[in-house]
């Protein structure tokens, strides 16, 4: 362990453990978005399925900053 990632686990803050496995067949997964920009997440194996939000994120707040 790195100085830096013993700094991050005192913190509790969670490292990052790589790319997401697809839960069918373990091999990678890739992100996209469809028709109505909903992220979505599949695998060359046939996997695919919606990104849910995590609560308390709500995504619908305006832009902040100055407006032109």
């Amino acid at each position: 362990m790195n100085r830096s990632q013993f700094a991050l686990s005192r913190k509790g803050l969670v490292l990052g453990s790589g790319p997401l496995e697809c839960p069918g067949c373990g091999g990678r997964l890739e992100f996209g978005a469809d028709r109505l920009g909903r992220t979505t997440e599949s695998c060359g194996c046939g996997y695919y399925a919606l990104v849910q939000k995590r609560a308390g994120e709500t995504g619908d707040e305006p832009a902040r900053g100055r407006a032109r």
